[in-house]
């Protein structure tokens, strides 16, 4: 990712985890994306979710998005659920920065998936 245009793409976690903040990280979305393109075959694969797990997922993830539209964000996106996990892309007119949204996501932390950002 780096090499690709991303310098201040951050190391994974100690869990093997990536904790992405593009902000934080000062990470452009076009190239991000012409990045994560360029890199797609590096990614390590990890195995699918059982039906069980998917729902649990899209269960806890539908909550957290509610939440976060009753708390100042009504555009906040729905998720978009494949076998591999779920997937959330912030449009542009929500910035990730403002108050509004640390506000919300503070109040809702609680039901973020997996317990993080």
């Amino acid at each position: 990712m780096r090499a690709h245009g991303e310098p201040g793409f951050p190391d994974p976690q100690p869990n093997g985890d990536l904790l992405i903040n593009g902000p934080k990280d000062h990470l452009n979305g076009a190239l991000m994306n012409s990045a994560g393109k360029a890199c797609q075959h590096l990614m390590p694969k990890s195995p699918p979710l059982t039906a069980a797990q998917q729902q649990q997922l899209v269960a806890r993830t539908l909550k957290f998005v509610a939440c976060m539209r009753a708390h100042g964000l009504p555009a906040f996106p729905d998720p978009k659920v494949s076998a591999g996990g779920i997937e959330m892309q912030l449009p542009r007119n929500i910035m990730p920065n403002s108050a509004v949204f640390k506000n919300a996501q503070q109040a809702c932390k609680n039901l973020i998936p997996f317990g993080r950002p």
